[in-house]
């Protein structure tokens, strides 16, 4: 296991305008009040780190070609590498079935469990880029196939191959949702691919004089790619309708090469000066930032920040994302809450990685959210209802940090106080049972049972039953 985290300033670009940042810097696990968007810290893997991705619970993978391993990242930058007897590994993504599947410039792709575990597929030729498709296989690129091909590997392993015209593609995504098709690009020609589902091939004219694309991906829905012209300019670009374009001129990406996935439609773009901007699908660069060497490829993971592979490892830029609440936090009891009881507050679900939660604990003259004010001193998880509670409402609201900072806090919903209820009556003595002449009966009755002392046998027996009380019912 390898653990490092390096960290180093940056400077931050927005609409091509340089700001530069207030003195601090971050240490690898933990919030720092000083940290900026824009902060790097890199994490060795292994030589020429590659391609990253992200598996289903968040954690990163990344391929290391030329240390024939792939390492997996938490979002702590904690590494463990696992060497791959599959030479040079390539691209990589994660797969319907669980686990990763990468490329390789060998005649096999791979998977990788999520424990490290590595089964190889032979394919026949080398391979380059790879996505999961609409049909839950994997698709991937033979660039050097001869003829050109695409393939596709189902999650048992089978694999299939696909004739593309002759042309030789490098770059892979799946479709708009729907359109049950793959979307190629090329690093030797300026058209575009499409295969669909059954492996039929049809061809997309570049826009006019591109000689080559730098890359392709799926970006809310839209298809966007990097076309090249001749004389070496690069235009980020959308793709409409299968045959018109929008192209983005913006001088903070004069060469830009690679297309991220960022959060909430928007995108990453890497470029060869050796930054990455943070794009919205309208093609306005909100920012830049400062990468530290060139960027291979990059996502935004589920920490908010960006992950990019530079020279041998992996490097994590701050974007000022700070969790948001996706679940309110809870209190327990809900009920029963008088002067001395105790109530916890759980810490509600967040986005974005928190990396610590702080407390404070209100007490609300209504049940109007607006009456409360907090309680000095109660930033525990727990909080003992007092005196001056009971008969008021009292709630907890909960603040997540992660490394680019505190959120706005989330409230629990309102709790009622109240008294202790009164201690029930005594239940009333049981008299004893009589066992002689007299008995009470109650109320300061009491009763006489005369009887004689000998009777005949066989003969009806009579009593006397004397009450000390007037006026009894039934004498």
């Amino acid at each position: 296991m390898v653990r490092s985290g390096t960290t180093t300033k940056s400077k931050v670009v927005a609409l091509a305008a340089s700001v530069a940042l207030a003195a601090g810097s971050i240490v690898a696990t933990a919030s720092t009040a000083t940290a900026a968007p824009g902060d790097r810290a890199t994490f060795a893997t292994g030589a020429q780190a590659r391609g990253i991705a992200e598996d289903a619970s968040g954690t990163l993978w990344v391929t290391n070609v030329g240390a024939n391993s792939i390492s997996k990242v938490a979002l702590d930058g904690t590494t463990i590498t696992y060497a791959s007897a599959i030479s040079s590994p390539f691209g990589i993504a994660a797969g319907s079935g669980g686990g990763m599947w990468f490329t390789s410039d060998t005649n096999q792709v791979g998977r990788i469990s999520p424990e490290g575990a590595i089964q190889a597929y032979d394919v026949g030729n080398a391979s380059a880029g790879i996505a999961l498709g609409p049909d839950g296989n994997m698709w991937f690129t033979m660039p050097n196939a001869t003829p050109a091909r695409v393939g596709k590997v189902t999650p048992t392993g089978a694999v299939t191959t696909y004739e593309t015209g002759g042309v030789s593609f490098n770059f892979i995504t799946p479709g708009p949702e729907g359109s049950n098709r793959m979307y190629l690009a090329s690093s030797s020609s300026g058209d575009l691919g499409i295969v669909q589902m059954n492996g039929s091939y049809s061809a997309i004219t570049g826009p006019q004089g591109s000689t080559s694309s730098n890359h392709i991906q799926l970006i809310n829905d839209q298809i966007w790619f990097i076309p090249v012209l001749a004389n070496g300019t690069a235009r980020l670009t959308r793709l409409i309708n299968d045959s018109g374009f929008v192209q983005v001129a913006n001088a903070a990406m004069p060469s830009p090469f690679y297309i991220g996935e960022g959060l909430d439609g928007t995108m990453w773009v890497g470029d060869f000066n050796q930054t990455i901007s943070h794009v919205t699908t309208g093609g306005a660069v909100v920012a830049t930032y400062a990468t530290g060497g060139l960027v291979r490829q990059a996502l935004q993971a589920a920490d908010g920040n960006v992950w990019a592979t530079v020279g041998d490892g992996v490097t994590r830029i701050l974007t000022g994302v700070v969790p948001t609440s996706s679940a309110a936090p809870t209190l327990e009891p809900t009920t029963g809450l008088t002067a001395g009881a105790t109530a916890a507050a759980s810490n509600g679900s967040w986005s974005y990685a928190p990396t610590s939660y702080a407390y404070q604990w209100q007490v609300c003259a209504t049940s109007e959210a607006t009456s409360c004010t907090d309680v000095p001193g109660a930033t525990g998880q727990s909080y003992t209802v007092a005196t001056t509670d009971v008969g008021k409402y009292i709630r907890v609201g909960v603040t997540a940090s992660n490394l680019n900072g505190a959120s706005q806090p989330a409230y629990s919903a309102l709790v009622a106080t109240g008294a202790a209820p009164a201690p029930a009556p005594a239940p009333a003595p049981t008299p004893a049972p009589a066992t002689g002449a007299f008995a009470s009966i109650g109320n300061g009755v009491t009763m006489e049972l005369d009887a004689p002392l000998r009777q005949k046998r066989k003969q009806r027996k009579t009593y006397d039953v004397v009450f000390t009380a007037d006026d009894v019912q039934g004498t």
